[in-house]
């Protein structure tokens, strides 16, 4: 007893010690600060202002009082609701009559006792939801609601997890409404192969997902999505975002857009034709001062600056994109910055340089509703210090500080010539959005420095050819066992001829190292006349590796047997990520991204294929004609199409059922139901649910569900985002197992119970070692 009443107290002490000590550290750190409170960002900065003022962004002084009192507000909060799942007009339905239509003025009505900032009072007073006009179909919406708005109605909050929730299962997406349009203007097609060079965190990707599948037939596409970003941790968020469409015609892939590779249509060099895009999204990096209203620290953080470190990268990557275009094929450049230095710059820059073989297309009558202003024609380059210079020559400082050339804005005639009006500038006044920059470009022919064989990826621009070359002889001059360059010199007698002839030589052999993706890390050692070592960066994930599957796998072919899988869809669409011999999960992919990926083994792949069958625990079927597989939800909207087998008709009664109860009683079930499933064997099967004309039907397109046909116990395996989904279409309550909150504070709920119940539980844990330490 005494050695327990010796413990409990030693416990106590230190505790209350350690408690002191960082109140103390607390109070220490508060007399640092200036004003321990949190104050709210001032959204002021004059050099933004003079800089912009000084470029004529809008056309008076009435409007650019009106373009800064939008930037200072908050940007209202936008979503689209998925169109490839099929349903999105049972959804849009669901969300007009039961959230929408049931929002009063009671429940946007001010909180008198808790303090609120001028943008929440206008919210309550004025747009509460509604869509967003230039979206076609109604299927964008916009909101003003603030958080704490939110919080004032049971209304409001069941709307809040709906749309929350509804996201977590990709049946809708948060995208501020600007970032809608490139992907509109590029009027994707299911055939088309598409590349999006800077795609993270994926909102556009997604989008070009969605058209793809635009043909409402659950047909696989036979195109492409090749979703690229340089930073391979954000080719994860990529990947989430890609995952929620559960899409086999994407693949995510780390590579730097400015080199991006060549990819071609064989493994074989030279029989194989280079793969060129149908349509290339060129959403570059920026500074980014466009997203002032829903990134605040800018105001604090922009300087003239800004622009001039991007425009030499903005132009590299647009000069590739052009380069990986067809012939005919449209690329839509796009930033969310209002300086022309990174975007009516840019592409004058490029278009100078490219002889009449890319021109901006006019797309003012696309988008019909859409408000925008045209392109600027002329523009300032301005230093940091504020001083302008006319031209190139007048930059005088040492070093340039990154001011080029193609920054100064061209010729009256050049301008027109260019066709720079054709751009689209998207300010947050207009439309109450965030601002943006958009340019339409269409190929009419191949570029000036394309030949045969592309110009060797390096950092150079193609126009800057001459100092490149200057640099290679210069390394090849020191280079004594050159082959080449000597065998050239002895056929040559003429001083001239011999100059011309390094030059060929040096350019072919250029040409011929950039075929073979040349990398400084895979040059030969002369000495060894072995590779040298590849270095591993620190942090980066290793993929495992993607098999394909042929027609002799042997758990594919009891995979076919058991479920009636067509060999319409072909072994070599399945693919598997696994060096071992058993399979954990199977994925299908397009047929372009099987081309594309047993192609090119150059391809730094991060993610790909959507999952259609995962390895089971328990065999379905019986031992002759059984397997270890079942399949999933992820893949089913697609793989249904290829099945003949263990499909069961369900009605929407049994639907309900089914989705709002984990494990269902088959006598729940209509009579119809449950004789299909008697006459088969117990495993897996598909639930289908038929949409018709009926009255009594709420649905107007058919459901695909995965599920566990038992002797007594009918299962349907979704998630629990999933099934509030489908109850919320189906207008059916949701159970209140399913409601139960999952993410702290999310969906605006009141977070004092749960601290609360934490507390107490702490609290008990106190007391019990007490407890048990005086036992003992």
């Amino acid at each position: 007893m005494i050695f327990g009443e010796f413990i409990s107290k030693t416990y106590f002490c230190n505790k209350t010690y350690n408690m002191g000590k960082k109140r103390a550290r607390n109070k220490q750190m508060n007399k640092h600060r200036a004003n321990p409170q949190w104050k709210d960002i001032v959204k002021e900065n004059k050099s933004f202002e003079d800089y912009y003022k000084a470029q004529n962004l809008v056309s008076s002084n009435e409007e650019w009082d009106e373009f800064m009192k939008f930037c200072r507000k908050d940007l209202p909060s936008t979503f689209r609701i998925t169109k490839i799942r099929g349903h999105a007009k049972d959804l849009l339905r669901s969300l007009k009559e039961g959230y929408i239509s049931k929002i009063t003025a009671e429940d946007t009505k001010p909180d008198e006792k808790a303090p609120s900032t001028k943008d929440e009072e206008d919210s309550a007073h004025g747009l509460i939801m509604e869509p967003i006009s230039w979206y076609p179909e109604e299927l964008a919406w916009n909101s003003n609601l603030s958080r704490r708005i939110i919080r004032r109605s049971d209304v409001l909050q069941k709307l809040h997890r709906f749309l929350v929730e509804d996201s977590e299962c990709g049946a809708i997406t948060r995208q501020e409404a600007v970032s809608m349009i490139p992907p509109m203007l590029l009027d994707v097609k299911p055939h088309h192969l598409v590349l999006d060079m800077c795609a993270a965190p994926g909102s556009k990707t997604a989008q070009l997902i969605e058209m793809m599948h635009s043909n409402d037939k659950n047909e696989l596409p036979t195109g492409v999505v090749v979703a690229n970003d340089s930073d391979h941790k954000r080719c994860y968020m990529l990947t989430h975002q890609a995952k929620r469409l559960n899409t086999p015609c994407v693949i995510i892939v780390n590579h730097d857009a400015a080199i991006f590779p060549k990819l071609y249509s064989s493994k074989l060099a030279g029989e194989g034709e280079q793969i060129l895009f149908d349509r290339i999204l060129c959403d570059v990096p920026c500074s980014g001062d466009a997203t002032l209203r829903k990134n605040p620290l800018i105001w604090h953080r922009w300087h003239s600056h800004l622009g001039v470190g991007l425009h030499r990268l903005q132009t590299r990557i647009l000069i590739r994109g052009l380069e990986l275009l067809k012939i005919g094929g449209r690329l839509v450049y796009s930033t969310c910055s209002f300086n022309p230095i990174e975007n009516e710059a840019v592409l004058a820059g490029v278009l100078r340089k490219v002889d009449g073989a890319v021109e901006i297309v006019d797309s003012s009558s696309e988008i019909p509703d859409l408000k925008r202003k045209p392109g600027m024609t002329t523009w300032k380059v301005i230093d940091k210090r504020g001083t302008e210079f006319k031209n190139f020559a007048e930059v005088n400082v040492s070093p340039t500080e990154g001011f080029k050339d193609t920054m100064f804005p061209p010729s009256v005639d050049d301008a027109e010539k260019l066709k720079l009006t054709n751009c689209m500038r998207l300010y947050p006044h207009l439309q109450n959005t965030g601002g943006f920059f958009v340019a339409v470009l269409e190929k009419k022919k191949n570029l000036p420095w394309q030949k045969a064989k592309n110009s060797r990826n390096m950092k150079y621009l193609p126009w800057e050819e001459d100092e490149r070359i200057k640099k290679i002889l210069d390394k090849v001059k020191m280079e004594a066992d050159s082959k080449i360059i000597t065998e050239t010199l002895k056929e040559t007698e003429n001083e001239d001829d011999k100059a011309v002839k390094i030059k060929d030589a040096v350019i072919e052999t250029t040409e011929d190292v950039s075929d073979s993706n040349f990398n400084k890390t895979e040059v030969q050692n002369e000495e060894t006349n072995s590779p040298r070592a590849k270095r591993i960066k620190r942090g980066v994930i290793t993929e495992d590796p993607y098999l394909f599957l042929t027609d002799d796998d042997e758990d594919l072919k009891s995979i076919r047997n058991f479920y009636g899988m067509s060999t319409n869809l072909p072994s070599c669409q399945l693919l598997v990520r696994s060096s071992t011999e058993k399979k954990r999960h199977i994925y299908l992919v397009s047929k372009a991204v099987h081309k594309i990926m047993s192609s090119n083994s150059n391809l730094k792949i991060i993610n790909t294929g959507v999952r259609i069958v995962t390895r089971s625990p328990f065999r379905a079927g019986l031992e002759q004609h059984g397997t270890e597989y079942r399949l999933v939800q992820d893949g089913i909207h697609l793989a249904q199409k290829y099945l003949s087998n263990r499909i069961v008709e369900i009605s929407e009664s049994d639907m309900i059922v089914l989705i709002t109860n984990s494990d269902t009683n088959v006598e729940l079930l209509r009579e119809e139901t449950r004789s299909a499933m008697d006459a088969m064997d117990m495993g897996c099967v598909v639930w289908h649910y038929i949409a018709s004309s009926s009255p009594d039907n709420t649905l107007t397109s058919d459901i695909w569900l995965c599920g566990h046909n038992g002797r007594k116990i009918a299962q349907c395996m979704l998630a629990k985002e999933e099934r509030k989904h489908f109850l919320r279409i189906l207008g059916a309550p949701i159970p209140q197992e399913l409601l139960e909150k999952v993410k702290g504070k999310s969906w605006g709920d009141d977070n004092k119970a749960v601290q609360e119940k934490v507390t107490e539980i702490e609290e008990q844990q106190d007391s019990d070692i007490v407890e048990q330490d005086k036992t003992e």
